[in-house]
């Protein structure tokens, strides 16, 4: 069932079993996970928005403060069905074991559990993006990538693609069919429903000014990377009796990923690293340095592309053809490199709240992005580390970039990836939720969103997120025989 709180005529209170804050991808995949498993559960799920493009009212609830680098905060989410899947590309890969392990060189990283933890829920989750093969090996495309089998360095991956899945639009119908699920629009989250120290629902309000009370005895935030964090700040007071306590972590920890051109690659003609299509679906392969260069050299992981520089890609004969200088023979471009990195997490990086409130009278958002100085001189190791790996192997040569790093952390640019302020770990003292997303210290109380990620590695969240969410739905609703699809 699909009700507009501003077009129908609801009651003023409801109940419910679970109550799921947002409908995005995480928020959808939970809540249709959960009324397909618990069939004698009464499933309410909440979404601020509606199903058209949102309004400049409803889009300046995003409005915020910045710290000294820019970050463009209204124009990164989207306040209705579907939430950011309406305008995501569509990149898919699980994360990289190493992503999930904690690495000595990069202070606080490392997840709670590893990626076997994981594995079974991507396949479902692959299934929700609709992802025909989760086949992420690079021999599908071998003889038109560089030959890196040699390499200890340096190895090949995927990445995918989703249609990319309007979530929304997608899963609509199956909403609509769901006989013991109730999706209801354009009422936004305002406060937690108190019954003494226990969270008992969500109090809602639309910007017409009616109020709605939800009352469930599991409550989970899926309101984004970036409002779940906001709302739980704005009902926790400094003396810890807030809904969500009071940790260190909390706000903490803030990253999106961002790229590097750290040079050019004099290499054979014809590599293809962009987006190609294949039997099994389109996919995108990429470089990235092995799970053992990583831990023995102190990188971060990372991936680095190559795009022929098509204006001045032929290089001349009488060079690159040239043996005394380690070239194999043949024909050889000029391609320009970038890299996608895994930001450290940083403490200082983080959200907290500004004096100015919304038309819903929570206090707006202030986003201080920093980023280490130590990504990127880690990255240009990693890349010159790349151009000698190329010139042991015979395959060619690279000009590294001189970098202004202090300018690179001021100019770069994220990609609306809201990770880490919500971080999962075993211990409050260690972040804010534990590895089963579950607020420490809150009995009923879950947070399903970007913001758990305790380390980021360079994959696109989304995959990710819709794990945890069918994760999530078999540990409030336990699990069920057969598949989940």
């Amino acid at each position: 069932m699909i009700q507009d709180f501003d077009v129908d005529g609801l009651p003023a209170s409801f109940d419910c079993d679970a109550l799921v804050v947002g409908a995005g991808p995480a928020g959808i995949v939970l809540g249709l996970e959960l009324a397909r498993r618990r069939p004698d559960w009464h499933i309410i799920v909440v979404e601020g928005g509606g199903r058209g493009a949102p309004t400049a009212a409803e889009l300046d609830l995003y409005a915020g403060e910045t710290g000294e680098k820019f970050y463009a905060l209204p124009v990164c989410r989207l306040r209705l069905l579907g939430g950011t899947s309406n305008h995501w590309g569509g990149w898919c890969r699980p994360l990289d074991g190493i992503d999930f392990e904690a690495k000595p060189h990069m202070a606080h990283s490392g997840w709670p559990f590893g990626l076997s933890e994981l594995a079974p829920y991507y396949r479902d989750a692959q299934r929700w993006c609709e992802i025909d093969s989760d086949d992420y090996s690079p021999r599908i495309l071998q003889g038109r990538l560089l030959p890196l089998d040699e390499s200890q360095v340096f190895r090949h991956q995927l990445f995918r693609f989703s249609p990319p899945t309007r979530f929304g639009r997608r899963y609509e119908e199956d909403i609509a069919a769901s006989p013991n699920l109730r999706l209801i629009l354009h009422a936004n989250a305002i406060r937690f429903d108190r019954a003494g120290d226990r969270v008992a629902g969500v109090r809602f309000r639309s910007l017409a000014g009616r109020g709605l009370r939800v009352g469930a005895h599991h409550t989970v935030l899926a309101m984004g990377g970036l409002e779940s964090t906001r709302f739980l700040l704005n009902h926790t007071p400094t003396d810890g009796t807030g809904a969500a306590g009071r940790s260190f972590w909390m706000g903490r920890g803030f990253a999106d990923h961002f790229g590097l051109g750290p040079g050019e690659v004099l290499a054979p003609a014809g590599l293809h690293y962009e987006r190609t299509d294949d039997r099994t679906g389109p996919l995108m392969p990429v470089i990235s340095p092995t799970p053992e260069a990583i831990r023995e050299r102190g990188w971060q992981n990372s991936c680095l592309q190559l795009w022929p520089l098509h204006q001045e890609s032929l290089v001349g004969s009488d060079y690159a053809g040239n043996p005394s200088l380690g070239f194999t023979s043949g024909e050889y471009w000029l391609y320009r490199a970038s890299m996608i990195l895994e930001p450290t997490p940083n403490p200082d990086s983080r959200v907290s709240l500004s004096t100015q409130r919304d038309a819903l009278g929570l206090r707006r958002l202030r986003l201080d992005w920093r980023i280490a100085a130590s990504d990127f001189e880690r990255a240009q190791r990693t890349f010159a580390e790349f151009a000698r790996e190329l010139g042991r192997l015979g395959l060619g040569r690279a000009r590294l970039a001189q970098l202004d790093i202090p300018q690179l952390q001021r100019d770069a640019g994220g990609v609306c990836h809201h990770l880490g302020t919500l971080r999962m770990a075993d211990r409050p003292e260690d972040g804010v939720v534990t590895p089963d997303l579950r607020v420490h210290d809150r009995q009923d109380l879950y947070v399903l969103s970007s913001a758990v990620f305790p380390s980021y590695g360079f994959s696109n969240p989304t995959l990710t997120v819709v794990a945890l969410a069918v994760r999530l739905a078999e540990r409030l609703a336990g699990p069920t025989p057969g598949r989940r699809m």
